[in-house]
């Protein structure tokens, strides 16, 4: 009879409604768990720092070896797509070298680095779209993404778009501390205090927001 009871209790037990809540308390604790390390990921600033430096690495050799040739690297490599059609393709071939090319810099120096980071996300979805319309052609072009730096096919060079967008969220979400690490953009925001225009900006702030003082006339 004991050994019944034993079996019983394992079969309903599942169904309990503490194990139900056992079961809720682990997965929230899971993904307590999975946000506190992202959240020390994040608050790394060499782990951000790095990111910073891959990412401009990429875009500035994109951005140079589209910018030998812009016409033929960069324009040329749109058309060969068949996506956008053609007025709206050689704008938007002319403006992505220029536009990796100061994202690039953007977080090579710590300047506007979110603004920097959301513009490479940006451009990883879109070439990450446009390969996927291509393989799903059933064709395989070269993506020209280096220009004549280096020649991949779309169905190689599509692996990394997504850690590129993983890399540009994840500095997009650090703070500012992570993101400004070692950045040209915090020493001139620093020296720019430091100025004759510093603080006369500043001097003016505080006059502004002192309590203005009532004067009382009398005839």
């Amino acid at each position: 009879m004991r050994m019944a009871n034993l079996l019983v209790e394992e079969v309903v037990e599942p169904d309990h409604p503490r194990a139900h809540q056992k079961i809720g308390s682990q997965k929230k604790g899971s993904r307590a768990g999975l946000f506190c390390r992202m959240s020390r990921i994040l608050a790394d600033r060499r782990v951000v720092f790095s990111f910073r430096m891959v990412l401009a690495a990429i875009f500035l050799a994109s951005a140079a070896g589209k910018l030998i040739d812009i016409d033929r690297y960069s324009v040329g490599a749109v058309y060969e797509f068949h996506i956008l059609p053609g007025a709206l393709a050689h704008v938007y071939g002319l403006a992505l070298p220029y536009i990796e090319l100061i994202c690039a810099l953007g977080l090579l120096f710590g300047v506007l680095t979110r603004l920097s980071a959301l513009g490479i996300g940006g451009l990883s979805i879109s070439f990450f779209v446009a390969k996927g319309i291509i393989l799903l052609r059933a064709q395989d072009i070269v993506c020209g993404c280096f220009g004549p730096i280096t020649s991949t096919l779309a169905s190689v060079s599509i692996y990394a778009d997504p850690p590129i967008l993983l890399m540009a969220l994840a500095v997009m979400l650090a703070p500012l501390a992570s993101r400004s690490w070692l950045s040209i953009g915090k020493r001139l925001s620093g020296r720019a205090r430091r100025t004759s225009y510093g603080r006369g900006a500043q001097a003016l702030r505080l006059a502004l927001s002192a309590p203005r003082q009532e004067k009382s006339f009398q005839d």
